[in-house]
């Protein structure tokens, strides 16, 4: 009896032993299943943020080459942007992996952003593996919404950046996947919505329109010049007003007035032009006055032009012109209505409907109507 009983106790303990060992394998197992499933996560969280990261770099180059991707636009190209086309820019992060991980690849481009300007705006693809599944979508898409992007979407749904679906496939030169998470830059990018952007933005047009005038005026004495603008490409405004300098190597181009202390531009077009000094070596166009001095290789006033003086290297066309000082015209002039001033020699022949000036030279004078002059040379 004593025999059996250690047999059976034997064999219970046994059976124990057998059953804590199974239960252990079953816990690592399934411990290593999590920290399998916790790490698969990681990585394709990590996918996203990689994903994301590459998007910015397209959007930057989407503003800095612009006018070239808007050529290439028109033309009809398809413009795909490689991680080695971005490195070559120079705008990808220093170690940026340039693929997102085994269970995705990713593809930039350029398309029109569908407004009216067509602005360039970047795109992107995330395609998941063809074993993918739904989970590392979800974990790749939360890795790219935590890198800074705005929104995602995928085939079907969603309806902000659906709209460029058939652009982007135009580009792919394949329709999107049913299960590839796309982004475009209009929607898919955090933009600071009161912010005043140097470039256009992508869908958002007004984010690049000052709301208010640009004062550069001094308050401080000693800084009469006030603040200034210099290097500019080109300027284009309603109305500019400046206490300063503006030095623009384009064209300044205003619908209202340019007043400033001095300008000195390629070509001045504005209703007003006021300053104490304009010169302008293309041409300059103007609808009524410039309070100081211009210099301009030709002058185009399309209502009446005031000046302090006004010397041109080309030819002079006004509805009237008045002049503190002296008007010298190296070409013709033509004056449909009234010439005033201190005196007017022109190189070329002299079209006025009235002239009332202390003294007229020019080799050639057609008068429609008064001529009142203190004295006139070659009339």
């Amino acid at each position: 009896m004593t025999r059996r009983r250690r047999h059976i106790c034997g064999a219970s303990e046994l059976l124990g032993v057998l059953l804590l060992a199974a239960l252990a394998g079953t816990a690592l197992t399934f411990h290593y299943e999590a920290r399998a499933h916790t790490r698969g996560q990681e990585l394709d969280r990590a996918a996203g943020r990689i994903f994301a990261a590459w998007f910015h770099a397209a959007h930057r180059a989407s503003l800095e080459h612009a006018a070239a991707f808007s050529v290439r636009l028109g033309a009809g190209d398809a413009i795909i942007l490689t991680p080695a086309r971005l490195r070559a820019l120079g705008l990808a992060p220093a170690g940026l992996p340039e693929t997102p991980g085994r269970n995705a690849t990713f593809t930039l481009g350029i398309i029109a952003d569908g407004t009216p300007r067509g602005v360039p705006m970047a795109f992107g693809v995330l395609e998941l593996a063809a074993d993918g599944g739904m989970a590392h979508g979800t974990a790749m898409r939360l890795g790219a919404l935590a890198a800074g992007l705005a929104a995602l979407e995928q085939f079907g749904g969603g309806a902000l950046m659906a709209a460029h679906l058939p652009a982007i496939g135009t580009a792919l030169g394949r329709p999107v996947g049913p299960d590839a998470i796309y982004v475009t830059a209009d929607h898919g990018l955090r933009y600071l919505e009161n912010a005043l952007y140097r470039r256009a933005q992508p869908g958002r047009p007004y984010l690049n329109r000052m709301e208010t005038g640009l004062d550069l005026s001094s308050g401080d004495p000693a800084d009469p010049a006030g603040r200034n603008i210099s290097g500019a490409g080109a300027v284009t405004a309603r109305a500019a007003a400046l206490a300063g300098t503006a030095e623009v190597g384009g064209n300044i181009t205003a619908d209202d007035a340019v007043t400033a202390q001095r300008v000195a531009a390629a070509a001045v077009s504005a209703r007003e032009a006021g300053g104490a000094s304009l010169t302008v070596t293309s041409e300059m166009t103007v609808g009524h006055a410039v309070t100081g001095a211009a210099t301009a290789a030709s002058v185009n006033a399309r209502g009446r032009l005031d000046a302090g003086g006004l010397r041109t290297a080309g030819a002079l066309n006004a509805q009237a012109l008045s002049s503190a000082t002296a008007v010298k015209v190296a070409g013709a002039a033509a004056i449909t209505g009234t010439l005033d001033g201190e005196q007017a020699g022109v190189t070329g022949a002299l079209q006025a409907g009235v002239v009332a000036v202390q003294a007229a030279h020019g080799p050639e004078a057609h008068i429609d109507g008064a001529m009142t002059v203190g004295s006139c040379g070659g009339c």
